[in-house]
Order: structure tokens, then sequence, then C-alpha cells
């Protein structure tokens, strides 16, 4: 039997999210430990690993040129040296991105022999790496911890980990990856190709891995027609044969010269437009901006509509903007652009916006995890019990239709949420804990609205 969980983690000031990890399993280990010997851990050898020769794959600096930088090494414990030394880099890297795993647990699973590794290595320096356990006989992989050093974060890395992954477990015979994420790595997953919908027969993973309270059972189905590393070039064809249709029934790639805006009295002179003279020309008692406008019919020049002592406003029909008319603009398509005034009352579009400043801080509430997406439909239990379901998401699409006039309205509908998720969990399990924290910080929050 076996549980995992996933976690990933933003390192502050860097802006993304960046770190991703996977709690491991939890098993009884029948063999006994290799003994190991005093290793340098910041050495380096020249020798191969044990488990298997290293895998080069480019890496994309961003800009379509590659250089051969990157490549993934399998590792497993094998009982060799260099083997061993790359597992306790790997252990390293796990520990410190995974603070909150214990480093007892980490080590455990990293070693036994049943798991296997692969790690990410830039030059001959690991800098992440993926450690899973194989069922080859059940044709999946469960991933256990996925990593990847801080000062290499946030450029990309994670996905071509990831994608090597996937080549990697080919020759196997494994069709499926499942993983428990928790609330913070389900971003990172699906960016992956992993779902919650979990496709494969019950039969073939029940047993093998338990369920972890708290996760996310995420499932990826391994297509042997793809290459996994090619992916970026695949897109690439695929996004230039689109472009290649796009241009074959649409003009929009073509470019169209510009607005001119004649700047010297001669232009102006030269398209007869001079304000000076036509201010002369107009009665005194006609106010400036009922000025009549000239247009020219023969060139797309602006012209002055008027003339104050700070600027010149210019006007211009639509149909003489280039461009316009080859892309099927009709004068009776024109719309106001005018600001729509709302007709609400002020005090209700003002009690809008203090409902929209509670929900934000509710969503980015740590606790708050089970309630910011709908229940999934899969899960029928639990409509069976809930005939009223709510969540942050529902209320925000409810916020936006400005279906809360009044805050007993906005209250009611929270307090639903979390009188659901009580009906339906006990009271020890996470979720229940969760909607007694959230519902507490909510009466914080509303005290003053």
């Amino acid at each position: 039997m076996s549980s995992s969980t996933a976690h990933i983690g933003a390192k502050r000031g860097r802006g993304a999210a960046a770190q991703v990890g996977a709690g491991g399993s939890d098993r009884n280990e029948n063999q006994q430990p290799t003994k190991l010997r005093k290793l340098n851990a910041s050495g380096r050898s020249n020798s191969k690993v044990g488990s298997g020769h290293s895998k080069k794959i480019s890496e994309d600096k961003g800009d379509g040129k590659l250089s051969p930088k990157v490549n993934f090494r399998p590792v497993r414990n094998d009982g060799e040296r260099q083997s061993l030394i790359d597992l306790i880099h790997l252990k390293n890297i796990f520990s410190i991105q995974l603070p909150k795993m214990p480093r007892g647990y980490i080590v455990r699973l990293v070693f036994d022999r049943r798991h296997r590794s692969l790690a990410l290595c830039k030059g001959d320096k690991i800098i992440g790496g993926i450690c899973f356990r194989p069922f080859e006989t059940q044709r999946f992989a469960e991933i256990v911890f996925c990593a990847v050093v801080s000062s290499e974060q946030v450029r990309g890395y994670g996905t071509m980990l990831m994608n090597a992954m996937k080549e990697h477990v080919k020759p196997m015979g494994i069709e499926y990856f499942l993983t428990y994420a928790d609330n913070f790595a389900i971003g990172y997953f699906k960016k992956q190709g992993f779902t919650k919908q979990v496709t494969m027969p019950s039969q073939q993973w029940t047993g093998f891995i338990k369920d972890y309270d708290g996760g996310t059972l995420m499932e990826c189905k391994i297509s042997q027609q793809i290459d996994y590393t090619q992916i970026r070039n695949i897109l690439q064809e695929q996004k230039a044969c689109v472009l290649k249709k796009v241009k074959q029934i649409s003009n929009s790639h073509v470019l169209y010269d510009g607005l001119v805006f004649p700047k010297q009295q001669q232009q102006l002179q030269k398209h007869k437009l001079q304000p000076k003279q036509e201010q002369q020309q107009r009665p005194q008692d006609a106010p400036p901006s009922s000025q009549k406008t000239v247009h020219s019919s023969s060139s797309s020049t602006v012209v002055p509509t008027r003339r104050s002592t700070l600027a010149e406003t210019w006007k211009i029909p639509f149909c003489l903007i280039p461009g316009v008319k080859e892309a099927g603009w009709r004068p009776s398509m024109r719309r106001s652009v005018s600001s729509r005034k709302d007709q609400r009352n002020s005090s209700i579009r003002h009690l809008q916006a203090k409902f929209g400043v509670l929900l934000k801080k509710l969503f980015s509430h740590p606790e708050s995890w089970p309630f910011r997406e709908p229940v999934d439909k899969s899960c029928a239990s639990y409509y069976e019990v809930i005939k009223n379901p709510i969540d942050l998401r529902t209320m925000e699409e409810k916020l936006n239709r400005f279906e809360y006039e009044t805050k007993s309205s906005f209250t009611a509908d929270f307090h639903l949420m979390m009188n659901n998720c009580r009906r339906f969990n006990l009271p020890e399990t996470q979720y229940y804990k969760c909607a007694n924290h959230l519902e507490e910080e909510f009466m914080t929050l509303t005290k003053n609205l």
C-alpha cells in the first residue's frame, strides 16, 4: 500500500509558482538497507550511473535557439557509488524545497530500492528531479517527489522534467501517472496534462496506493504516439499551419499605412484646411464646437475641426481609416462609444465593491481551498445530499451579475456554503475544520461591513 500527496510553492519575490513536490509512499520495508560508505556529496565523477546512461535534451532559451546544456539522468539505489551520490543530491533538493515534509520520510523513500528517480542536470550539476515508484505489472507509476532548486525556477524546467519523465517510462510499459496533489500543486499538474478525472480502471490501481486525506487524486495518460520532448516544436508547427490557413481566408495579416497628421501650415493649405480663415468665416454667435467638419475623400489625412489655445482637435470618419473597409466595416456597424451611466443606487454599488474586496480576501485565505471551485460533478454522492450547492466562484459570478443587493443575501450564501460542508463531511476531516476556520475569518471581515 502506498500514499502520496503533492505540493507546490512559490518563492516570494520571483512572482511565480516554482516549487513542485509530492509526499511519497508509506511502505513497510522488507529489504535490508544498503551499507553506505562515506561519500563526498559535493564531489562528482565521470563514471556512468549504474541505472542507465544520461539522456541529453536541448534547453530552449526562448529565442528559438537550443543549446544542449540540460540532460536527464535515471538514478536508482543499485549500491553504486555514483548512484548514491546522485540520490543524496536529490534528497537534499527535496528536503529544501519541501520543508514541511519530514526529512527521514524523504530519505527512506528516495533510497528505497523499489523507487526510481530521474535527475534533471544542468551540465554536471543536479538542479531537480522526480522520484517515482513504477508498478509495471499494473502499467502505471506513482509520482512521489518532484522539485527544482529555487535558483533555477520559473525557467520551464518543471515542464521539461515532466516531459522527459513521460518518455523515460515508456519502455517500462507505463501508460498512466497517478499522484495525490494538494491544492497548491493542482495548477502545476494540470499544465502537465494531469486531470482530476481518473479514467484508468479502478481494479488496476486500487490497493496499490491508498487515499490521502486533503489530497486530490490526479491522473495523466501517456500516449505512445507523442514525443513529449518535442512538444514545443509540435505546437510551433501547428501554430504555423493555422496562421497559414488564416491568411488564406482573411486579410488580418495585411499592414496598412497609418494616419497622417499635418503639422505644418503648408500641409494644411495643401489640403485646403486653414483653421484661422474658417474661424473668421464662422458666425459670431456660433460656438467653436459647431464648426463644420471638412473631410477629404481621396486621402486618409486627419483634419482639424477647431482651433484652441492649447492644441487642435482632429476628427476623421471611420471609412477613411486605412484597412477599415477591407476588414468588412460598414456604417451600420457603428456604435456609440459614450459611457453608459449606471442607473443603480449609489449605495448598492458601494456595497458591491465591498463584497468584491471581501471575496478576494476569502479566495487568498489558506483555509479556503476546498471552497474556491464547485464540487466535481463526478462526486454524485455529494449532490445527492446537498441540494443547494454554493462555492466562492459561484458567489463571485452572482456578484458580477449584481444579485447581491443586501448584506444579508451575501452572508446567507456564505453560511450556506459552510453548512453544506459540515453537513457532508465528518467533524474530524480537514474539510470540516477548514469550514470552521474560514467562517471565523468571515465573521471578522464582515464585522464592520
